[in-house]
């Protein structure tokens, strides 16, 4: 049962990376309340919770470091993060809810700055900006694999649960077929015992 579950999931998640490639852009948005600063952001599908922890992990991995939340957005302050950039910088991270309760998408806002709130753009850093991109661009695949682990832990949870109940119920029928076997067997020995 089990791998006949993880085989259809498997099926869906291989048939689901080629469709709607989400694309990384750049464009401006509000970062700690104060004015738009460049950002580069990509739409997921899937809930802000799970997004969170995706992206918060894949930047721990990446650094070595938790975020900081510094004014509602994440930070990582003073980071070496080689695949986006070659010296030490500021990654902040900010989510917005979008899509629907049905359908949630979040969007991923991703904030990178030389120290001191200067933020990189396109025209100082084209190389930097692309390769913010295709950091982005990997986390549809990630959160679809976290989001279908919990889908498969919560299966396994139930699949657990059911077996537990199956054999539960298993020894309650023994129970009953020995207490059925006791009655009948008394119900013998009250009939001699009223012959005699």
């Amino acid at each position: 049962m089990k791998q006949l579950i993880i085989g259809i999931i498997c099926v869906f998640l291989f048939s689901s990376f080629g469709l709607g490639q989400e694309r990384a852009s750049e464009a401006r948005q509000k970062l700690m309340k104060n004015a738009s600063q460049p950002a580069v952001s990509i739409i997921l599908t899937g809930s802000q919770k799970n997004v969170s922890h995706v992206v918060k992990e894949k930047i721990k991995a990446a650094t070595g470091k938790k975020s900081k939340a510094i004014k509602g957005s994440n930070a990582y302050l003073g980071v070496y993060l080689k695949r986006i950039y070659s010296s030490t910088m500021d990654v902040y991270f900010t989510l917005d809810k979008m899509g629907s309760k049905e359908v949630p998408q979040t969007r991923v806002n991703l904030f990178l700055s030389t120290g001191n709130e200067n933020f990189m753009d396109s025209g100082k850093y084209p190389e930097v900006i692309e390769n913010a991109k295709t950091f982005l661009e990997e986390l549809p695949r990630e959160v679809k694999i976290y989001e279908l682990e919990l889908a498969i832990a919560d299966q396994q949870k139930t699949i657990d649960k059911t077996v537990k109940d199956y054999e539960r119920m298993g020894r309650d029928s023994v129970n009953l077929e020995i207490q059925r076997v006791e009655t009948l067997q008394a119900i013998d020995q009250n009939k001699l015992d009223r012959e005699n």
